[in-house]
């Protein structure tokens, strides 16, 4: 994959170039590469339904994982949400790969780079709901699991890697 930067102290364009060799993905498409490209590239299903499990009592077209995720018992209250409970399950699509590389390059080598659209806010709205219903948040929210940044160290903290890690 290649794309421009502007070099703003310059004003040169530079064309940096990377390469993706794994992929984990879960999404409303599907819960593996194949089952995504099949379902994108066939329009067998859009991965869009009508729901109203984000808002009670009106349908919208949602995409909606619907895939059963693994659990995040072994991790921090602050790090347990349904975010990284999607990140971890695309991790594991690709977990022997990652575990090669960082027995290749060691765990301060690696680094965890990610993009997200979402930072488990529908946590954050649960718990909103269960405090003004019992004057009292859940135990097992905490507020740190909304963080856009909370996904990419949950993934380090599962790698046990200490290279940077950023969420964008």
């Amino acid at each position: 994959i290649s794309f421009n930067h502007t070099n703003r102290s310059t004003d040169t364009i530079v064309t940096m170039t990377f390469f993706l060799n794994e992929c984990g993905i879960i999404c409303a498409l599907g819960e593996q590469q194949h089952e995504v490209r099949h379902n994108m590239l066939a329009l067998a299903r859009s991965g869009i339904a009508m729901s109203d499990a984000w808002s009670k009592g009106r349908p919208l077209p949602l995409g909606i994982v619907g895939a059963n995720l693994p659990a995040l018992d072994h991790h921090p209250v602050r790090l347990r949400s349904r975010n990284n409970q999607l990140a971890l399950a695309a991790l594991q699509q690709m977990r022997p790969a990652v575990d090669a590389a960082i027995k290749k390059y060691g765990a301060d080598r690696i680094a965890i780079v990610l993009g997200t659209s979402t930072s488990g806010i529908s946590g954050t709205e649960e718990a909103l709901r269960h405090y003004a219903e019992h004057g009292a948040l859940p135990a097992d929210f905490h507020y740190a699991q909304q963080e856009m940044g909370s996904v990419a160290e949950f993934i380090a903290s599962e790698l046990q890697v200490q290279g940077p890690s950023y969420v964008h």
